[in-house]
């Protein structure tokens, strides 16, 4: 009760970094302070900044697991050294308890400290790839900070994002070719959005083909009422979906059982 009432009487900030702390920490922190919340000041409303969530979307195919240790080794080059393990700490508090000797504390301190560091580290390395992607040019991340952008409401940013990387003839030029339709249709701009979905058709042969292929039947079923090219984009995207071996067998079956259903339901438009 004496660190909560300490701690909530002297917060002043508007805004919680974490690193999984929407998931674990602060669920934690509230279900503590339900139990003396009548004794205690209230818990601040914080927005919450969870790194956690922007690293997976970053590096979830480049790290094998993005937990803070890994992105702090990998990513920010930092590398602790003789760091107390996380999950001793509550075992070297509770002796602390019971025998009333700080030593142990002291790796705790330090535990958290670095925590703290590679935090703000993490936050600025963020901060900069959102704000200066298209100065760094990084291939790897700059289609998930396009869509990163489009997810948070950012559209015109996230526009301007997808054709650069078009412009530039960025590795990922497919995919933000397609996300960009994507964005085209959710503004109205059907025109450009289906320019880019045959462009697409003609020029790729990934995924995002077939998803090209699966809009452009949507829109001639329910927009143009043209089942006969409804019908023949469909058998093109099941075509593809049949011979393809980059798709795992589940993700397959997924589009052909989509496709099929399409298909029957054109079949009695006809």
């Amino acid at each position: 009760m004496a660190f909560y009432t300490s701690f909530l009487e002297s917060v002043d900030y508007h805004s919680l970094v974490t690193y999984n702390g929407k998931a674990f920490d602060w669920p934690q922190v509230k279900t503590q302070h339900t139990l003396i919340k009548e004794h205690v000041p209230k818990l601040p409303a914080f927005g919450h900044f969870d790194l956690y969530h922007a690293s997976r979307r970053f590096w979830k195919g480049k790290l094998e697991k993005v937990k803070l240790a890994s992105v702090e080794k990998e990513l920010l080059q930092i590398e602790r050294v003789d760091d107390l393990p996380g999950y001793l700490a509550p075992l070297i508090y509770f002796d602390f308890i019971d025998r009333q000797d700080p030593e142990g504390l002291f790796g705790i301190l330090k535990h958290n400290e670095w925590d703290v560091l590679s935090l703000i580290t993490l936050y600025i390395h963020l901060s900069q790839l959102i704000l200066e992607h298209d100065k760094k040019g990084n291939r790897d991340e700059a289609l998930e900070i396009a869509n990163w952008l489009s997810y948070v409401g950012e559209s015109n940013a996230a526009k301007i994002a997808y054709e650069t990387m078009i412009e530039h003839d960025h590795e990922k030029t497919t995919s933000a070719k397609f996300s960009l339709s994507m964005y085209n249709k959710k503004m109205g701009k059907m025109d450009k959005a289906i320019s880019l979905w045959k462009e697409i058709v003609e020029t790729s042969f990934d995924q995002e083909k077939i998803q090209s292929l699966i809009e452009l039947a949507k829109w001639y079923e329910h927009k143009e009422k043209n089942i006969g090219k409804a019908e023949h984009y469909t058998m093109e995207a099941v075509n593809i979906v049949r011979n393809t071996k980059v798709f795992p067998e589940s993700k397959r079956m997924k589009y052909l059982n989509e496709l099929t259903i399409r298909l029957g339901r054109l079949n009695k438009k006809k």
